[in-house]
């Protein structure tokens, strides 16, 4: 069933776009990422502006974290204080993402730049988890201990267990200062609000490497950080850049809302290893895509119209 969108002035198949949020949502559920990185793309190559696909999908992501966040607090698997140092750097963030969202929009850059920073973020972020992912099994297999057999090393501590203002978070059972969560959640926020990303696959790496957060733990605290980023970055474009297109949002969210529950029961079946390894194909796939589209010649390079 096609159905118009008012803001982005073109019609899409509603199944299609509900199914998207569907994917979006199991994602999201399972590893604690918003699916901006998948829906974006998507949703411009259907002939979405690039500005309304980006303001839209931060809407989006108020569904899909506010049904993963009820979900993983029955479960006790939310630090209240860990998550409310992330979430207070995370709208200083989205404020400051959408200053650049506007000024990039202003000087009419907003496309190369927003397709560039996604191709990009992907591509590291895809190529990191990949390399995680072949180390976990190398040493599964004991290969690295039969080439070094001494390479045996206490874990390290979390990045900011020397800087100063130090807090213990004792759900986490973690001791480190609490600027490391906020500047999180300001990378968070702006990432959010600037490109339609929940940064979970930016920020998730970074719980696991630098704050040591207990795995069952991450996604939670990941989405409570997109909630509250989504909340204020959705308000500031529908209040000031106005591309929030209102039925493009319904019809991802319902799909998304969905999706997570799915995704939540799935992530209790599936190892760190193997999430990080699924996880960093995807992203590769969808880079590998956008550099396609990004670098392909048209097929009119001229278009001649009558000016008006």
């Amino acid at each position: 069933m096609q159905i118009y969108l008012p803001i982005a002035e073109l019609a899409v198949p509603a199944e299609l776009i509900a199914g998207l949020g569907f994917v979006v949502g199991t994602l999201s559920g399972m590893f604690g990422v918003g699916g901006g990185f998948l829906a974006t793309p998507f949703l411009i190559f259907l002939g979405v502006p690039p500005t309304v696909a980006i303001a839209t999908q931060s809407s989006q992501l108020v569904g899909t974290s506010v049904s993963g966040v009820l979900s993983n607090r029955e479960r006790g698997n939310i630090d209240a204080d860990l998550s409310l140092m992330m979430i207070g750097g995370g709208v200083a963030g989205a404020l400051l993402g959408l200053l650049l969202f506007s000024a990039l929009e202003y000087l009419g850059h907003f496309d190369v730049v927003a397709r560039l920073l996604y191709i990009i973020l992907m591509v590291v972020v895809g190529l990191v988890f990949l390399i995680e992912a072949g180390f976990k099994a190398i040493r599964k297999f004991g290969w690295f201990k039969a080439l070094h057999p001494h390479h045996d090393k206490p874990p390290k501590p979390p990045k900011g267990s020397n800087w100063p203002y130090q807090h213990y978070f004792a759900k986490a059972n973690l001791h480190l200062s609490v600027l490391l969560p906020v500047m999180l959640g300001m990378l968070g926020g702006i990432m959010t609000s600037l490109l339609g990303l929940g940064g979970g696959f930016i920020l998730i790496p970074m719980m696991v490497y630098w704050l040591k957060l207990p795995h069952r733990m991450i996604a939670p605290t990941s989405l409570s950080l997109m909630l509250a980023t989504a909340l204020v970055s959705t308000f500031l474009h529908a209040v000031l850049t106005q591309t929030i297109d209102a039925v493009l949002a319904i019809l991802l969210m319902l799909g998304s809302v969905i999706g997570v529950q799915a995704g939540t029961k799935l992530s209790t079946h599936v190892s760190p290893a193997l999430g990080r390894l699924i996880l960093g194909l995807i992203l590769l796939v969808v880079a590998f895509y956008m550099v396609d589209q990004f670098t392909r010649v048209p097929q009119d390079r001229f278009n001649i119209t009558w000016v008006k």
